[in-house]
């Protein structure tokens, strides 16, 4: 009401008015949907490297993250803090190839960054049979300007080192990326 004073989130003191202009925790989970049957965890659907060795297939698992505002990352344009955690399964077609997966990010419809040090594996590399692995990643990653505000955009790569093993990957439901966004105002 107005002329009555009111203590907000950011702490301090306004009168007559209600400042939106506060920090807010994100967090997007890309995979989503009804529970299977059995309580089995849920994923995404899965994709499949192309027929060309070492070349990345993209499972591009969250289109868009809007979110419920929008605004930079820490309220900062390079140095905010994301933090993540993928959960990604992965198997061969046929055979014992190599793989490799990496994360990328952007803000929404720029130019893509790849968030996760040079490959989520960090030499690169991990052997695959037909059998799916559940490979987990967690870390922090330090925002640049083609990444740090929301909305953004997400993909997970993976690559076959082999042109006729492929190799078959998913994203589990358990998957994040979050931190604090500050609303453009």
């Amino acid at each position: 009401m107005a002329g009555e004073s009111t203590t907000l989130r950011t702490g301090r003191n306004v009168s007559g008015y209600v400042d939106m202009n506060y920090p807010e925790p994100f967090i997007c989970r890309p995979v989503g949907g009804s529970v299977p049957s059995g309580g089995s965890a849920q994923w995404s659907t899965p994709a499949t490297t192309a027929g060309t060795a070492s070349a990345y297939a993209t499972l591009q698992y969250t289109t868009s993250y809007q979110g419920s505002r929008s605004g930079l990352i820490d309220g900062i344009k390079t140095g905010g803090i994301v933090e993540f955690g993928i959960v990604v399964g992965v198997k061969s077609s046929q055979g014992t190839p190599s793989a490799g997966i990496r994360l990328k990010a952007r803000n929404a419809s720029g130019s893509w960054v790849q968030i996760d040090d040079g490959g989520l594996d960090g030499a690169g590399k991990f052997a695959l049979t037909t059998t799916e692995l559940e490979k987990s990643y967690s870390g922090y990653f330090p925002t640049v300007d083609a990444f740090n505000a929301v909305p953004f955009d997400l993909s997970v790569e993976c690559f076959s080192d082999n042109a006729t093993s492929l190799a078959i990957f998913r994203v589990k439901n358990s998957s994040y990326v979050k931190g604090i966004v500050w609303p453009k105002g």
